[in-house]
């Protein structure tokens, strides 16, 4: 079959569908006021990303491929989805025919559930949008027409007056509304969000731990009235994303003011400073309001995904950059730490301290963060720009180049960056003709001396520099519209913005009422929060301490984890004398690497937040006892 072009991956022009599916006239529906520039648009050329999107389609996506073999297991979509991206943006044979053996005995598999409700309820939502994508990519439709039985059957049997059914993983409306863009059958939205208001209800039976607590998927009462982040983390996250879709393609503000209510909750009472979310390993769950400890936080790999996507689409629908900053927080931290250098080991669980006892691994029984990082990796691309209402937003800063439109006229983008190291961004724009338009740039809130909506981390101001912004050339004052430097006017080819974002080292400070990190301090620049790691502190970590008057600096060092920027000072470390009987405190040269490149050198000791005087920091006992996977120090941590 003749590959086609990849088509948008969230909006599906009306041409396309009816080409596609075969549908006759699709009415005019709402949606997201906002749209993502689709990978087939957008091409990255960026030193910072094209590395580790190389790297997940050189070396992640088929280790994982080789892991599921070696466990007999071929189910997994979400590597399909994954490749499906790679493919919108070139050939790859190899992988193409890999995946289309992979669809074969998916489709096998799945097929006889197509004609049992009960069964193709409980297919994975990852199938419906693995399908979606393949043949948006590729123009391949053996998944795709097994997914659209599925969606059939399940959509004749559920609904109000029919069967009902609450699933504890929420992504199957994921899937459903995936179909309903790509045909504009309105039976896959009513499903959709009939499975979404069904939650809280109490007349349907729950099994097993889903039973015992409904706040762990999300059940406790209806969506609508929910106003916390509870229960399971991933879970949710798959929860918040459909409602989100929900809020756009009805226009009804019941699903918009929940979204709000959660989201205000979870940023400014649930999260870590990495944009991580699930402090409690027990059902890999939200705590309690400001219960954010750091040794046995789990921050699973899955949730920073699902965080990444959630954010992505509250932007979409409020057009507020909060929304991006939250979500480029999660993407260089709590994210990109989920996967190695070489791309061939991962992080489930991602602490912001180690006694020195915790490595990434190669595969584990549930094996879902590693294809979440394949997908998301691939499909970057699509969150760094966005049109819509007469404008063109810059979201991310990322070498890139993009066609995009702006009412009939098309206009070509690009970006020049050293993005995250240095704070400096060129953006070429270039229209087919002169043209007005709004270019509405991203200024993000560490440079607004606004860090985190919410209050729940602040960074000490340092009041020396301020972003800059000129056009040709010229310096433009700064004019701001729900976090984006707005610049208006009729653009011609070859204009030139420049944009200048200062980038010192912060110290950041959380709220007293997060326990862990009282006296603490943690650092950041740009976007990427940083780390003490073993290699570089003389063998410790813990034992650092930042006094507030330490002078921080930073510089790049390309022999360094394949070269990052480095944070130096001269702060202090307590030790003991050689005959261990004397603890001093003694200065030292503090190396601190982005967060996202620790446990790449070996099991040690690491720490995000770090002690602002002696009697917070810790060493390592004369005699220590291990208990418990790490050791008691001479102070609680």
């Amino acid at each position: 079959m003749k590959k086609v072009p990849a088509l948008p991956i969230m909006i599906i022009s009306f041409f396309a569908i009816c080409l596609a599916v075969g549908k006759e006239t699709v009415p005019a529906r709402p949606d997201y006021t906002l749209e993502p520039v689709p990978l087939s648009r957008v091409d990255v050329k960026d030193a910072f990303w094209s590395p580790r999107m190389e790297t997940n389609q050189r070396v992640s996506i088929w280790h994982c491929f080789q892991k599921l073999a070696e466990t007999s297991r071929f189910d997994s979509p979400k590597l399909i989805e994954a490749a499906a991206y790679m493919l919108a943006k070139g050939r790859d044979t190899a992988l193409e025919a890999h995946i289309d053996a992979q669809i074969e005995k998916l489709v096998a598999n799945t097929a006889a559930r197509a004609s049992d409700p009960d069964r193709a309820v409980r297919v994975s939502g990852h199938f419906f949008e693995a399908a979606v994508a393949y043949f948006e990519a590729t123009g391949k439709r053996r998944m795709l027409d097994t997914a659209l039985k599925l969606g059939d059957t399940i959509t004749t049997a559920f609904g109000p007056g029919k069967k009902t059914y609450i699933s504890g993983h929420e992504g199957l409306k994921i899937g459903l509304l995936r179909l309903y863009r790509l045909t504009g059958d309105e039976k896959y939205l009513r499903v959709s969000r009939f499975f979404l208001d069904e939650r809280g209800k109490e007349d349907y039976p729950r099994q097993g731990e889903y039973a015992r607590d409904r706040t762990y998927a999300q059940d406790h009462t209806l969506v609508v009235e929910q106003d916390e982040a509870v229960g399971h983390a991933v879970r949710a996250m798959f929860l918040y994303i459909p409602l989100t879709d929900l809020a756009a393609l009805t226009g009804e503000a019941h699903y918009s003011q929940a979204l709000d209510r959660i989201w205000t909750d979870m940023v400014s009472r649930k999260i870590y400073l990495t944009g991580g979310i699930g402090s409690v390993r027990f059902h890999e769950q939200f705590g309690a309001p400001y219960e954010l400890p750091n040794l046995s936080a789990w921050n699973e790999t899955c949730a920073a995904y699902g965080n990444v996507v959630w954010n992505h689409r509250m932007f979409l629908l409020h057009g507020d950059a909060k929304y991006l900053d939250l979500m480029e927080r999660v993407l260089y931290n709590g994210f990109l730490v989920g996967v190695s250098q070489k791309g061939d080991r991962f992080f489930y669980q991602n602490p912001l301290l180690s006694y020195g006892d915790y490595e990434r691994f190669d595969w584990i029984n549930t094996p879902c963060c590693p294809p979440n990082v394949v997908r998301l990796m691939a499909s970057i691309g699509s969150y760094i720009f966005a049109e819509g209402s007469g404008s063109i937003y810059v979201n991310l800063f990322v070498g890139s180049k993009a066609d995009l439109k702006v009412g009939t006229t098309a206009v070509k983008i690009e970006q020049e960056t050293k993005y995250p190291w240095e704070g400096t961004v060129r953006i070429r724009v270039a229209p087919e003709r002169p043209a007005r338009f709004a270019l509405r740039v991203r200024i993000p809130g560490y440079v607004r001396d606004d860090p985190w909506t919410g209050g729940l981390y602040a960074q000490k101001k340092d009041g020396k520099e301020s972003p800059q912004l000129k056009l040709n050339g010229r310096a433009l004052g700064l004019r701001t519209e729900k976090g984006f430097a707005v610049v208006e006017q009729e653009w011609n080819a070859g204009d030139v913005l420049d944009l200048t974002l200062p980038m010192p080292v912060r110290r950041i400070e959380a709220d007293p009422r997060v326990q862990d990190d009282g006296g603490r301090v943690a650092l950041q620049r740009g976007p990427l929060v940083y780390c003490a790691e073993w290699p570089d502190n003389e063998g410790h970590a813990l034992n650092i301490v930042i006094p507030d008057n330490a002078v921080l600096k930073s510089e790049f060092r390309p022999a360094l984890l394949g070269g990052v920027q480095a944070v130096t000072g001269r702060v202090q470390a307590i030790r003991r004398a050689a005959d261990g009987s004397v603890i001093e405190t003694k200065p030292h040269d503090l190396v601190a690497i982005p967060y996202f490149a620790w446990a790449n050198r070996g099991m040690g000791e690491m720490a995000v937040w770090l002690a602002r005087s002696g009697n917070r920091a810790w060493i390592q006992p004369v005699h220590p006892e291990p208990i418990a996977g790490f050791y008691w120090g001479i102070t609680a941590w």
